[in-house]
């Protein structure tokens, strides 16, 4: 059997990928995802592929897997990277071909926030939206709305 991860997924996740942080009910995940925020193949269902502007970001199903307990726990969640705070509004496994738990997943999102680095004393990340709390990648939190960090 081929080992896709290493031989594929890993190469491509290492000169490609950006470090991002997947916040959920059950808490906060690392991990390295393929920015495609640029947007996109998107399928609708009944063969329909529409060519979309909608953001994504793919996920290496191995490491996501190997940090939450069900793929659930992505329906409420967000994620942050390249200085924007994403809304997972849905995802699609892409199987590599030692099937879906060795591929990827594709995460559609929405985005929600923008990320300023460096907007407070301690140098964490503050962030600019609507009231929403989002994790950094150091652990830390911020509440935001008009600029206020927590």
């Amino acid at each position: 059997m081929i080992d896709y991860q290493t031989l594929l997924y890993g190469p491509i996740y290492g000169f490609h990928g950006v470090d991002a942080l997947i916040t959920t009910t059950a808490g906060n995940v690392s991990v390295v995802v393929l920015d495609r925020t640029y947007g996109a193949s998107e399928k609708l269902g009944h063969g329909m592929v529409v060519e979309t502007i909608t953001p994504m970001c793919r996920v290496r199903m191995p490491e996501l897997m190997s940090q939450i307990s069900s793929l659930a726990l992505l329906d409420m969640a967000s994620v942050i990277f390249s200085n924007r705070s994403w809304r997972i509004r849905s995802y699609e496994p892409k199987p590599s071909p030692n099937g879906e738990d060795d591929g990827e997943l594709e995460l559609m999102l929405t985005l929600s926030e923008v990320v300023m680095a460096g907007g407070s004393a301690d140098g964490s990340a503050s962030v600019q939206g609507d009231a929403t709390p989002v994790g950094h990648a150091d652990g830390s939190a911020n509440v935001t709305g008009g600029g206020a960090t927590a």
